[in-house]
């Protein structure tokens, strides 16, 4: 029988091929990411190298099959290690794009809503489309050296859409659990403060009725606006209803609105909004009723110490 010895040349030839064919591989599977690469293929010498050893040691009449095997092995090692480096780096990549959005929307969305303006669901939609669209432009571009097939970046970026979303939607339910405290902020801004910002000073001029609506139809638009999450642009009479159930006189019916619904708070004895889903409703139309009373009784004592006020600057 020949000694093993013998077939030692035989061998070096194999290893040298086997070693060519994982590296082609290995470049394949890497050629975009060359940093990797260059990391893993001292490793992948060390590892075949005592392979080789292991292999010398078989039966003479096993080696040449054994190689083929663990050829194969080592070239599906590569490729399950590629997909996962691959997954690793594409996970890290949206995390870091939703991550952008997040902190592009998480504190503007919430000014918008403090400030109760009309348009506010206007404002967060443009800001939700600007920073959405230059996330997605940027994640686009990161991932393009990635090679992957058209339905799947697809996928993905409709996923950062669908996040961006997601984040207004929770700024939204979080402020909305915030409501009563707006309205209270809104209404003692506004009241306590003229025009200019300046504190009032109750001399007895002031019309404090026609103030007390001003600063109360500020703090029912805010309620307004935190009823229901409006990113689709449709049309709804949540503010209709909310100034003509609730006005009584102590706010102002803004005049560009619709006063044909009754002024009757029967139109708040319901749990859901007229057009409004209920996934997309944030407060019904009961929660806000019971939110208005409550949200009168503790502004009430402002509106009284203000007249007390001026009849005490009369009759000095």
């Amino acid at each position: 029988m020949r000694s093993t010895k013998l077939m030692l040349p035989c061998w070096d030839i194999y290893a040298l091929k086997l070693l060519k064919v994982l590296r082609r591989g290995w470049n394949n599977q890497f050629k975009k990411e060359k940093d990797l690469l260059i990391l893993f293929v001292p490793v992948l010498n060390l590892v075949w190298l005592n392979l080789i050893k292991v292999v010398k040691m078989l039966p003479l009449d096993r080696p040449i099959g054994m190689l083929q095997n663990v050829r194969e092995k080592l070239c599906r090692d590569i490729e399950t290690h590629a997909a996962s480096v691959r997954s690793t780096k594409l996970t890290e990549i949206i995390a870091k794009y939703e991550k952008q959005i997040a902190d592009a929307l998480s504190g503007p969305v919430e000014a918008l809503f403090e400030a109760g303006e009309l348009d506010a669901w206007a404002s967060i939609r443009k800001l939700l489309k600007r920073e959405t669209e230059v996330a997605v432009s940027e994640f686009s571009t990161a991932v393009a050296s990635f090679e992957l097939d058209k339905p799947t970046i697809d996928t993905m970026v409709q996923n950062l859409r669908e996040y961006g979303r997601k984040v207004v939607e929770k700024n939204a339910r979080e402020e909305a659990g915030k409501v009563l405290i707006r309205m209270k902020d809104r209404f003692t801004m506004i009241f306590n403060h003229d025009n200019d910002s300046m504190p009032r000073v109750w001399t007895g001029k002031e019309d404090i009725r026609a103030i007390t609506k001003d600063a109360r139809s500020a703090s029912l638009k805010i309620l307004s606006t935190l009823a229901a999450i409006r990113l689709d642009e449709k049309s709804d009479n949540i503010e209709n209803v909310l100034f003509s159930s609730l006005s009584d006189g102590t706010v102002s019916v803004p005049s560009s609105k619709d006063r044909s619904i009754g002024a009757s708070s029967d139109s708040l004895a319901s749990s859901t909004w007229k057009e409004v889903s209920p996934k997309a409703t944030l407060l019904t139309p009961v929660q806000c009723k019971s939110l208005w009373r409550q949200f009168t009784a503790e502004t009430e004592y402002s509106v009284t110490q203000a007249i007390s006020a001026q009849e005490a600057h009369k009759q000095s």
